[in-house]
């Protein structure tokens, strides 16, 4: 393939980009085919020099596909705005002590890279589509960092480095002997409630591997649609103040809940209950129903996000408090340009565009006295100035940092990378 005309000065402008332009212009001309790979590979290096120079994100991210419709964590479709393209990103968790995976290869279809061969035991369909061929399997044999080869043919269990186990949909009872040195590991994107055996010491201990939302797991892995970068949520949509008008009660919190008492939810809907108490609350989901969805778009998600941006707060109560277990509720609240009101992980910061500029109000700061953080909140809806401050992180925080937490996501192949190279981390130190 030979470089367009203009593509020397191309070249030496992006060695001067910031290191998000730099992603999403690489991704671009490679993808419209303006660079070879040996430019493919000079600009990577590049990339991965400044991670080491104490920068995030060596690694370009595809946007993956949907999970099927039977996904417990069903995602929005891809956004009518202007599709951008992914952000690369460090393959770690938020937290600073995560190790560094180089889980992407530089250009695809390397030759020589290591295989690692994953089995998936049980199943996954309806839960994580990683068994789609054309955009799981295949581009993790050729995208990644090793030739990351998935299947779900147990004749080839001898073979495999890793087998992989879906919690939600496995029995206990049901185990392969154990030969050589072939590993295991579990998955869940669910907390124990929807997947008790979480809860099963003598079930988890018999694993090498865990891929869960926890991010002390050995490969955390969260929920968040793949659809949306980091630019995407900087540049989102933010109605002005008085915009946010509730359609008529400015005051009001708007709420879309609906399972009302599966999984610990009943502690949710009681406080959505008492809530109301003390401010109006507008809920267009099943649980305490008073509102009826407008209609502003055909798109089901995109009116959700419509719906929102005319209020001042979104109520993103997770079912129930677990350690680091973040639903997609908050990411949607500041997709729609509003401030969520969140119950949940405390760990919460770690997930959001910041962790000093403050995105959401936590309910936690208010040790769950609904009526103090009412107060707060009938506060900021007559103060502008301060209302505005939680979205100070649209201009200070860094893009790059927001899109390796986005980048966690399981819901992209590169989930399939990360595990691969992890495995073949730990394969080397054995």
């Amino acid at each position: 393939m030979s470089s367009s005309p203009s593509q020397p000065s191309q070249i030496s402008d992006l060695r001067m980009a910031p290191l998000v332009q730099l992603r999403q212009e690489v991704s671009r001309l490679r993808d419209e085919e303006k660079l070879n790979r040996m430019e493919v590979e000079e600009l990577s290096a590049m990339q991965a020099a400044r991670q080491r120079n104490g920068l995030v994100g060596a690694n370009k991210i595809e946007t993956g596909p949907t999970p099927s419709s039977g996904s417990s964590q069903p995602l929005p479709p891809p956004p009518t705005t202007p599709n951008l393209p992914a952000s690369p990103a460090a393959p770690a968790t938020p937290t600073a002590s995560s190790s560094d995976l180089n889980y992407l290869a530089p250009s695809p279809d390397l030759p020589n890279r290591p295989k690692v061969n994953l089995i998936l035991y049980n199943k996954f369909e309806g839960f994580l589509d990683w068994w789609r061929e054309k955009d799981f399997i295949q581009p993790a044999r050729s995208m990644c960092s090793t030739e990351c080869i998935v299947t779900k043919s147990r004749n080839e269990m001898s073979s495999a480095d890793l087998i992989l186990f879906h919690v939600k949909t496995h029995s206990k009872s049901d185990f392969p002997p154990r030969t050589g040195n072939v590993k295991w590991g579990y998955v869940s994107l669910e907390q124990p409630g929807y997947a008790p055996l979480l809860d099963d010491s003598g079930y988890t201990s018999k694993f090498d591997y865990s891929l869960t939302y926890d991010l002390d797991s050995s490969i955390p892995t969260i929920t968040v649609s793949p659809h949306f970068t980091a630019q995407q949520y900087h540049d989102a949509k933010v109605l002005s103040f008085a915009e946010k008008d509730g359609f008529g009660e400015p005051n009001a919190i708007a709420a879309f809940v609906s399972n009302c008492r599966a999984a610990g939810a009943e502690t949710r809907l009681a406080m959505m209950e008492e809530l109301s108490k003390y401010m109006p609350v507008h809920s267009y989901g099943s649980c305490m129903n008073n509102k009826k969805e407008p209609h502003l778009s055909d798109v089901k998600a995109e009116n959700k996000q419509r719906v929102l941006q005319r209020y001042k707060f979104y109520l993103s109560f997770e079912n129930k408090i677990i350690k680091d277990y973040v639903s997609e509720k908050v990411f949607d609240g500041l997709l729609g340009g509003t401030l969520p009101v969140y119950r949940g992980a405390e760990s919460i910061d770690k997930f959001m565009p910041s962790e000093t500029t403050p995105a959401v109000v936590k309910m936690s700061d208010f040790g769950d006295d609904m009526k103090a953080m009412s107060q707060h909140l009938l506060k900021l809806a007559n103060d502008e100035t301060e209302y505005n401050k939680y979205f100070q992180w649209k201009t200070e925080a860094s893009q790059d940092r927001f899109q390796s937490v986005l980048d966690m996501t399981a819901y992209k192949y590169t989930s399939l990378c990360r595990i691969c190279a992890k495995v073949l981390e730990d394969r080397g130190a054995s």
